[in-house]
């Protein structure tokens, strides 16, 4: 169901009078509008005339303020290059205390650089040395041992001699005393008591010459001239091994022949042959790739001494 809305419209004076309250609502609102712009109006003058005194007020400190900062300002700049022409000063006399320092400390490297060169030659020259004196050292050692296997072996050499020798004095004083009866070769001799090998060596050649001399006679003019060249006399009498290396060493010349050496190659060869020897030597000569004029009877090896 839908209702009608139904409106009275007015008509003549009552038409009039409703314009005219309608009109002087509207200009009582227009009123009450512009009283209240008016209003604040007022309260945005007064606040501007507050804001425009602050603003005065503002500018005038900022002023003092600025008047101030520049005076200080002047101050402190003045007294900022016056600190700075002294630092300056100070400066330049700095460096050139520095400058001088460094010369002076570059004086005394190249010193310290000369002297470190002195220093590497006398290092060098010593450690020259030094290897010199290993050599020596080792050279020496070397002989040393040599000498003292050298040595040995003649020890040992010379025990087997006394040993034999001994042998043979007794054998030619029981071979003496049968001869001669009751003659005794010890009151004859000039060798009493027996000493030493040398000793013992001469009662030997004094019991074979008497010996000699009873069983052949006086035979000292045949035993001389055999000795001088005869076919049955011994012109040289070989080197033994022991005798060998002690005259390298003695000589100042390697060995030919270490005892290692010497003692195996006696072990597998068995006695050394005899060799021709000449006796011109010199200690310092080396004798690789020598020709040495021989006849065509020379047998064995040649060897020189």
């Amino acid at each position: 169901m839908t209702l009608l809305e139904t409106r009275i419209v007015p008509t003549g004076e009552g038409l009039l009078q409703e314009l005219y309250t309608e009109q002087q609502e509207q200009l009582k609102a227009a009123e009450t509008g512009m009283a209240g712009i008016q209003k604040e109006r007022d309260a945005f003058e007064v606040k501007c005339m507050e804001l425009e005194a602050e603003l005065t007020a503002q500018i005038q400190v900022n002023k003092e303020l600025k008047k101030l900062l520049v005076a200080s300002m002047g101050a402190d700049l003045q007294t900022q290059l016056e600190n700075l022409a002294h630092d300056r000063a100070q400066l330049a006399q700095e460096i050139e205390n520095t400058m001088a320092t460094l010369l002076k400390e570059r004086e005394t490297l190249e010193r310290v650089n000369i002297q470190c060169d002195v220093w590497r030659s006398k290092f060098l020259g010593s450690r020259l040395q030094v290897d010199e004196l290993i050599t020596s050292r080792t050279h020496l050692d070397m002989l040393q041992q040599e000498s003292f296997s050298a040595l040995q072996k003649l020890l040992d050499e010379r025990a087997e001699i006394r040993r034999h020798m001994m042998k043979t004095e007794r054998l030619l004083q029981y071979l003496s005393s049968a001869l001669q009866r009751n003659q005794s070769i010890n009151e004859e001799s000039s060798i009493k008591p027996i000493s030493n090998v040398m000793t013992l060596a001469l009662l030997n050649e004094q019991l074979s010459s008497t010996i000699s001399s009873v069983l052949l006679g006086d035979v000292g003019g045949h035993h001389q001239g055999s000795t001088a060249g005869g076919p049955k006399g011994f012109e040289f009498v070989d080197w033994t091994e022991a005798e060998m290396l002690a005259k390298d060493i003695v000589l100042n010349k390697q060995p030919s022949i270490k005892l290692e050496q010497i003692s195996q190659q006696a072990i597998l060869q068995g006695p050394v042959p005899k060799v021709n020897m000449t006796h011109r030597y010199h200690p310092h000569t080396c004798y690789e790739n020598i020709t040495i004029n021989c006849c065509d009877r020379c047998t064995g090896d040649i060897k020189v001494v």
